[in-house]
């Protein structure tokens, strides 16, 4: 049976709303800060992604969304957790693409 999440339906939507949402904030920033960051390649984005490359990554100091994700991600760090613990992560979250998420080898060495 199909599901209302086939082809990734609920992450389009959800995500295309919010970026929505935050083309206006950067319009806002452009008018105070408007050397950080090129406008036009914020009004261009299509996706979240493209919105942390043009406005996110630039305005932080990052080289590129990339650089952000990997920087600013905990997933580098959990396998020096010495407290034991247990992490959940939803494979259909809006925001996180699923390759995203830590798998065994990311944690083989510490206490998830």
């Amino acid at each position: 049976q199909p599901t209302l999440d086939l082809n990734a339906f609920n992450r389009k939507v959800y995500s295309g709303n919010f970026l929505k949402s935050l083309k206006p904030k950067a319009e806002r920033q452009h008018a105070r800060f408007g050397d950080k960051f090129d406008i036009q390649k914020v009004r261009d984005a299509k996706t979240l992604g493209d919105f942390d490359d043009a406005f996110i990554a630039p305005i932080y100091g990052f080289r590129d969304k990339e650089d952000y994700y990997t920087q600013s991600g905990s997933k580098r760090l959990l396998k020096h957790i010495a407290v034991p613990h247990y992490i959940l992560n939803a494979i259909d979250d809006p925001f996180i693409d699923s390759l995203s998420l830590p798998t065994h080898s990311d944690v083989a060495t510490g206490t998830v």
